[in-house]
């Protein structure tokens, strides 16, 4: 396909020519560009209603609905084309279509075909106040096996501001930790007990946290799921979210024919409440981790539920739990828009003390969700209770 173009210079040499030359009044002694000699009220009035000069640009130039009309062209050329002027606002061209050159005495540009004209309109939104949340059900299953004591140690120091992660979000959340609590010695570094807040006063449950007290060891964190899942849905709720983290230098199956991924994800899905769920792991990415193996069933669980798989030899812990809660706000806490727009153009905070409107960029602190028709925050770049969210979307005319 040939594309037809035209420069800025020519585009504006031509203006100027089509002035000079177009029949211009006259200046009362002869003195006008285009010759005439006095004021001659029918070439005044036909200067008041002719349209613009069509420029060849693609563009609808003299506002008469046509594009590039009376532009020549060779035949089997095509162009990108907009039935409106070159200086329209860019967010109102949503689609550019596309004209052929048609034959005729002189070949000159078909009709425009295919374009989509848009409005912009605009919702708001008050952080803290208006927005949807879902409620979130986090089951994390931890390899309590011999070469996990380091990985474990991690668990139980970051887990607590997790959960304050997802909290301050305004997020509904309970964890259900499916792992032994009960030490087998005093030396023992597989057991895991998590501190308050999350947990009550000697690693007990509390309002937000169960721990369901099962030995996980290499291969059976999917198998021991299912064998608990009774216990695990008792501290779901209704219509929550259901996120999975499965945390080991393992794969699961293997020995002892425990469940692998692609059974276990068409046994849960057939579960009323898990439509939607989503797998997480920090499991070995490549090859080996010492003496465990990559973890690649809790990687295709994770690839069909859309989640986040961490390395489980990560130096950064911190990040890998950071990374996990800004994963499950963006799934939890969205705004939606009234109507499905073409695209979004703009996010905005608006300071409620200052007045200043700060655009926040796409992919970095929100994005678009099509699937919910709803914007969504990324943690990190939510802003203090009480700001104005202004969200600007493209609407098809």
């Amino acid at each position: 396909m040939i594309l037809r173009t035209t420069t800025l210079s020519l585009s504006i040499f031509t203006v100027l020519l089509a002035a000079a030359c177009g029949g211009g009044r006259g200046d009362g002694n002869g003195g006008g560009l285009g010759g005439g000699g006095g004021n001659d009220p029918n070439m005044e009035q036909d200067a008041a209603v002719d349209p613009a000069v069509e420029i060849c640009n693609g563009s609808d130039d003299n506002g008469d609905g046509r594009v590039d009309e009376g532009c020549p062209c060779d035949l089997g050329e095509s162009q990108s084309c907009f039935p409106g002027a070159v200086d329209q606002p860019a967010w109102a061209r949503c689609q550019l279509g596309v004209q052929a050159c048609k034959a005729g005495d002189l070949a000159t540009w078909d009709t425009c075909e295919g374009f989509k004209e848009c409005d912009l309109q605009e919702q708001v939104f008050i952080y803290g106040e208006t927005e949807n949340v879902r409620p979130v059900d986090i089951v994390i299953v931890v390899d309590q096996s011999g070469s996990m004591s380091e990985e474990i140690a991690q668990v139980q120091a970051n887990l607590n501001t997790f959960a304050q992660t997802i909290a301050s979000s305004g997020i509904d959340y309970h964890v259900i930790v499916l792992a032994r609590r009960t030490p087998k010695s005093t030396s023992d570094k597989y057991s895991i007990c998590i501190d308050p807040p999350l947990a009550g006063p000697g690693c007990a449950d509390n309002t937000r946290f169960r721990q369901i007290d099962e030995d996980v060891q290499s291969n059976d964190a999917l198998s021991l799921v299912q064998e608990n899942i009774l216990a695990i849905e008792g501290f779901m709720r209704q219509d929550s979210l259901r996120e999975f983290i499965v945390i080991t230098d393992d794969d699961a199956g293997g020995y002892g024919g425990h469940l692998e991924g692609q059974p276990f994800h068409d046994w849960l899905v057939a579960r009323p409440g898990f439509q939607d769920y989503v797998f997480n792991g920090v499991v070995c990415l490549q090859g080996s981790c010492g003496i465990g193996a990559e973890g690649k069933e809790y990687k295709l669980l994770s690839m069909l539920t859309n989640g986040v798989i961490e390395d489980v030899e990560s130096p950064n812990w911190a990040m890998t739990f950071q990374n996990f809660a800004s994963n499950i706000i963006s799934k939890t806490l969205f705004y939606e828009l009234n109507e499905e727009p073409f695209d979004v153009w703009e996010v905005a905070f608006l300071d409620p003390d200052t007045g200043t409107e700060i655009s926040q960029p796409r992919g970095v602190a929100w994005d678009y969700k099509r699937d919910t028709n709803s914007i969504v925050l990324f943690d990190g770049f939510t802003p203090e209770a009480g700001t104005k969210i202004i969200v600007r979307y493209q609407r098809v005319l």
